[in-house]
Order: C-alpha cells, then sequence, then structure tokens
C-alpha cells in the first residue's frame, strides 16, 4: 500500500510541474508584453480574486461538484448496468455497443440544446448531459474488464455446474474492477468539464455560471478563477481514482 500511495503521489508531482510551469509562463509573459489586466490579469490577482470572495466560489464549487457527482454517479450507474447486461446477452452487447458510439461521438454541446426541450432550463437538463458523458467511458472499459477473464476459467466454471450469476459474481466482476475504475477516472474528469460547459450553456449556477458571468462583465481574474478552480477538481479527483484503479490491479495481480 505504501507503494502505491507513492506512486500516487509521483503522479500527482507529474501533474502539478507542469501546471508550475504554465503560472511561470504566464506570470513573465504578462510582466514582459505588459498585457491589459482585461485580456489577462497577473496570476496574483486571479489568486486575489478567489481570496476575497471565499464564499462565492466554494457555493459555485459546490453547486457544480454536485452536479458532475450526481452525473456521474447515474452515468456509472447505468453503464455498469449496460455492461452487466451485454455480458448477460451477446446479441444485447452488439446493439448497445453502436448505440454508445452514436451519443458518444456527438459534441456535448450539440446535446444540451436537446435537453433543454426535454428537461426544461435546470438542473435535470445538465444532469443529463453529464450522466450521458459518463456512461460511455464507464460502459467499454467495464465491458472489456468482463471480456478480460482468465483463458478458459469461464469454461471451467461452466463444466463445473456453475450458473451464469455465479460466474459474474466469482469470475466477470473481479476481473472487471480494475477496467471499471479506470472507466470511472476517466469519466470523472469529463464529468467536471461537461458540467461546466453545461452550466456556461444554461446559466442554471455552479462555475460554469459564474465564467459566464465574468466574461459579460469583463472580469477576466474572475473568469479564470472560475476555470482553475474546474481544473484542479477535474485533476485531483482524476489523481484519486488512478489510485483506487492501482489498488483494484494490485488485488488481481495477488
Amino acid at each position: 500500500m505504501r507503494k502505491r500511495l507513492l506512486a500516487a503521489l509521483r503522479g500527482g508531482s507529474a501533474t502539478i510541474l507542469p501546471l508550475l510551469a504554465i503560472i511561470g509562463l504566464w506570470q513573465a509573459y504578462v510582466v514582459i508584453t505588459d498585457v491589459n489586466a482585461i485580456v489577462l490579469p497577473h496570476p496574483a490577482a486571479v489568486l486575489q480574486e478567489v481570496v476575497d470572495h471565499p464564499a462565492f466560489y466554494w457555493k459555485r464549487s459546490v453547486e457544480t461538484l454536485w452536479l458532475a457527482g450526481g452525473g456521474l454517479a447515474i452515468g456509472a450507474a447505468c453503464g455498469t448496468g449496460a455492461a452487466v447486461a451485454g455480458w448477460y446477452s451477446g446479441l444485447l452487447g452488439a446493439m448497445l455497443t453502436p448505440f454508445g458510439l452514436i451519443f458518444n461521438s456527438v459534441p456535448i454541446v450539440a446535446l444540451i440544446p436537446v435537453a433543454v426541450r426535454l428537461f426544461g432550463y435546470g438542473t435535470g437538463a445538465s444532469l443529463s448531459i453529464v450522466a450521458l458523458g459518463s456512461f460511455f467511458p464507464i460502459y467499454v472499459f467495464t465491458s472489456a474488464g468482463f471480456m478480460a477473464v482468465p483463458p478458459g476459467s469461464n469454461d471451467l466454471m461452466q463444466v463445473l455446474g456453475a450458473g451464469r450469476l455465479r460466474r459474474l459474481r466469482e469470475l466477470a466482476i473481479p476481473s472487471a474492477l480494475a477496467d471499471w475504475a479506470a472507466g470511472l477516472r476517466v469519466a470523472a474528469a469529463t464529468a467536471l468539464m461537461t458540467a461546466l460547459v453545461s452550466e456556461y450553456l444554461t446559466n442554471t449556477g455552479g462555475l460554469g455560471y459564474a465564467f459566464a458571468a465574468a466574461r459579460n462583465d469583463l472580469a477576466m481574474a474572475r473568469a479564470i478563477a472560475a476555470s482553475f478552480l474546474a481544473t484542479g477538481f477535474s485533476v485531483t479527483v482524476y489523481q484519486a481514482l488512478g489510485y483506487l484503479e492501482e489498488c483494484f490491479r494490485a488485488r488481481q495481480s495477488t
């Protein structure tokens, strides 16, 4: 466990160091070019914006995280259920994959007007978009995990009289846990960005709404602060779920 934790910390460092380099280049560019703060403020001004309005960013962050988490939970449940259904029935699995591919290939911004028509302006539309964006990664990764059982093990359990439910519980699910965690990792990062875009286009709250309002007011420091917070949450969740994935893979190898 200690080795996995150290590996996760090294992965976090590999993410933070490039971010620090970008901030350094940003600061250098602003100082050298003396660009107007309305176009690009100093990094310190963005940090000061967050420090001066903690309640505002706390409220908006909670709204975005709730939306992303709720949509991710719905998408994960549907994606996992669809993968299990596809494992039980090859015909159903063959039907679900093209369906998922079609929706995954459509840009999120093109689906938002449809969701608004169906659910109206509000949380329902944004929640459905986030759930839809989370569904496909989890379905694909989980289905791949079900197919990655040790060669011959499924036939052996079938010969020994194990039913499909028992084979699912004792063979397919343990084999798919690491892949399911990998799908959840990808979907979680996508869910936060999808929630931000949905809030931005529908003006329903959260960091996306804060970004849209700041753009209209030419408050670039606030717009960048909102986007940086959303990116920070996305990276943090991605790294945390990477540790969960490593734990499952280590359990599989033992």
